[in-house]
């Protein structure tokens, strides 16, 4: 019988890194406990699977052909750990059904897997733009909030509908990224019950991709104009974060 597969897309500014280091240090528990695997093939160093959406973007040395070697890796975790499913997580697969290069990595996913579960969580539009919008200035390539705020960016429903369309209606789990929702106010306890872990010790790092206050964003947009080079930006951040 063909395992199950936990398709992970994020989307993006919903806790997705938060929640692939917890599964990452939960992993021999989350195995234990679901016969879920949170597989090393693939793995990136954040600890996500973009890898495996790399592949459909021909990015860097990232490229379709990789496909076949990739999957071939998973095949043998997956043997070797006696695994029933097995959890992808990339934010990158959010719109990848859009791409030219998905059909590469669908056809081999259908190929591997029995069934096959979209886990996307959503994010109210105007906290995703700000989320987003602070993001990019602290990234150095800021992206203006109009921009952010057209239909393409703020229509989820348009990408939901497509993972709808390929796995099911009943293959979507869908949820709010809302701290009053999660299980225990917690969304790496969530993603958890999602999977049938309920015995997952919380992750000891807490500082995940921490935000920036209005302040320390302003200050950061100024410092930007000065055109100061990738390391110098870095460094500043650091400064920022231990004020």
């Amino acid at each position: 019988m063909k395992p199950t597969l936990f398709l992970h897309v994020g989307m993006d500014k919903t806790g997705t890194s938060a929640v692939q280091l917890f599964l990452h240090e939960r992993r021999t528990e989350l195995l234990e406990q679901t016969g879920v695997l949170f597989p090393m093939t693939g793995k990136w160093s954040d600890h996500s699977h973009h890898p495996f959406a790399f592949t459909t973007l021909s990015m860097g040395d990232f490229k379709p052909s990789s496909l076949k070697g990739l999957f071939a890796n998973l095949a043998r975790e997956i043997k070797q750990t006696d695994a029933k499913s097995v959890l992808l997580s990339s934010e990158c697969f959010f719109k990848m059904h859009t791409k030219e290069g998905f059909e590469a990595f669908w056809d081999k996913a259908v190929e591997l897997f029995g069934d096959i579960k979209i886990i996307v969580y959503v994010r109210r539009q105007d906290k995703w733009v700000e989320s987003r919008h602070r993001h990019s200035i602290v990234s150095g390539n800021e992206f203006p909030v109009e921009m952010l705020s057209r239909p393409f960016f703020s229509n989820y429903k348009q990408f939901i509908d497509k993972w709808r369309d390929l796995v099911g209606e009943g293959n979507v789990i869908l949820k709010p990224f809302e701290r009053q929702q999660f299980v225990k106010g917690d969304v790496c306890q969530d993603f958890a019950h999602i999977l049938g872990a309920t015995d997952l010790k919380p992750s000891e790092d807490t500082q995940v991709n921490v935000g920036f206050s209005s302040q320390r964003i302003l200050f950061r947009k100024l410092v930007q104009k000065l055109n100061s080079d990738e390391a110098d930006m870095h460094r500043l951040n650091r400064m920022l974060l231990k004020l």
